[in-house]
């Protein structure tokens, strides 16, 4: 594609990011369909003619060709068929690529070339984030104060140049026209230092739940003015201690927590993950009496949505012990280190106003409750880590809390957003809460005070 003329943007971590290979601890080459394009395609199956008989039988046998389809109005499509371990046959025994190693990187398909890259058109300029489902993406997003600066991108430094997506600030309709304007107040919103990063979330709570009518997918015209007053607003002292003060009055149930441990566990579409079945696994087993009223990971969907249901006493009385357990440890590793926790929280919220923006949902308030619904799956996990809590009765130093506090936001962080890329967890989440009364104004406070 030809370079649009405006000015490209990037998030500074995306400058310091770049593969690992064999050191990574996981790998992206598996459970997740690999489309190839055509290109790419053909240039594959023109190499294999020249190549070895081992190299050149794997690609034959890994490339699998999926007819048009007029009832889903598809077009032919090309894609990496996985071997009975649901892992990309190209893989070698060091879990390295061998069509990299026996091509390069130019003959890559541009999904395993790109990933996990995404690169978006805004208007007269592109902008470039990365999905945190990477564990090294993951280090270079969380655990540096300064990853979430907007930084200058330079054309020629992105190596193809494919946009996912995208939006135009030009469009007529207000979601659309207001977009950046209301982005580039959050994001300042966000990292402002003066607040708490709780009173910072509600400002951003507050602003989508007056802004509600005008931006979303519905509204055609208008509205511009409004938005901008209320952002107007929003950057008053004196009007955001007024907000802020009505946050402080709300308290989050004790049942919110046991919506949220429903949907971390409720198994995944796309079947059994063994790495996130331990992490979840190992954090409920660390609650004395959760195994009692929450199904096995290896359990069909159908009995977690039934137990989900279940409001006997038994179950209350559980889910008031699990949530004072979850507010000891949360409150004890907070104590020690909640700066810390805070810049996880922080950088991964600036990233996502970024990296997927409000017009990807129906409209903004929906989006708000969404992330903050992913937010305190990301605490619980977080803040729930047995080994983290064995080190703070141990007596650990900072520097030793700080280490596992940083292994363990970064496990969460990718293996929670390669568990969510269809979007699963969150969709039963919204559910639940919705069921609740809670997917609302109201219910964006108790998860912000999870």
């Amino acid at each position: 594609m030809e370079e649009p003329d405006g000015a490209h943007l990037q998030l500074r971590y995306m400058t310091r990011f770049g593969c690992i290979g064999s050191r990574c601890e996981d790998h992206c080459c598996y459970d997740r369909r690999v489309d190839v394009d055509l290109n790419h395609y053909r240039r594959l199956v023109a190499a294999a003619q020249f190549s070895s008989a081992g190299v050149r039988s794997i690609i034959r046998d890994s490339l699998d060709v999926v007819p048009a389809s007029k009832r889903k109005k598809t077009g032919k499509r090309f894609l990496i068929k996985h071997d009975k371990d649901r892992r990309c046959p190209f893989l070698d025994e060091r879990r390295l690529c061998q069509l990299h190693k026996s091509f390069g990187h130019e003959m890559l398909p541009d999904a395993c070339a790109i990933y996990p890259r995404r690169l978006r058109r805004v208007g007269d300029h592109v902008e470039l984030s990365a999905t945190p489902s990477c564990p090294e993406l993951s280090r270079k997003l969380l655990l540096d104060a300064d990853a979430v600066d907007v930084v200058p991108l330079a054309w020629a430094d992105i190596q193809r140049p494919r946009i996912h997506g995208g939006m135009d600030p030009r469009d007529r309709r207000p979601f659309w026209n207001t977009a950046l304007t209301v982005r580039d107040h959050v994001v300042p919103l966000l990292a402002d230092p003066s607040i708490s990063l709780e009173q910072r979330l509600f400002l951003t709570l507050w602003l989508s739940k007056r802004t509600n009518d005008i931006l979303n997918k519905r509204r055609t015209s208008g509205g511009r003015g409004r938005v901008e007053r209320e952002l107007s607003m929003l950057r008053s002292p004196k009007v955001r201690g007024e907000i802020i003060a009505r946050f402080e009055q709300l308290r989050t149930p004790a049942s919110i927590a046991m919506m949220i441990v429903r949907a971390v566990v409720r198994p995944s579409p796309r079947g059994v993950r063994e790495a996130w079945n331990r992490l979840v696994g190992g954090t409920v087993d660390s609650y004395t009496r959760l195994g009692d009223v929450v199904p096995g990971l290896e359990a069909r969907v159908e009995v977690h949505d039934r137990a989900a249901a279940d409001d006997s006493q038994r179950v209350q009385m559980t889910v008031g012990e699990v949530w004072a357990e979850y507010r000891r440890r949360r409150d004890a590793i907070r104590a020690r280190l909640g700066d810390r926790a805070d810049q996880y929280l922080r950088n991964y919220t600036i990233h996502n106003w970024f990296h997927r923006p409000p017009t990807e949902t129906k409209d903004v308030l929906t989006y708000t409750l969404r992330y903050l619904a992913l937010q305190a799956c990301q605490k619980f996990l977080l803040y729930s880590d047995p080994a983290v809590s064995a080190l703070l009765t141990e007596g650990a130093d900072d520097d030793a809390l700080r280490a596992a506090l940083d292994a363990r936001v970064v496990d969460v962080c990718y293996q929670l957003s390669r568990h969510l890329e269809h979007g699963a967890l969150i969709e039963y989440l919204s559910k639940l809460l919705r069921r609740a009364g809670m997917f609302s104004m109201a219910g964006g406070v108790y998860l912000i005070r999870f």
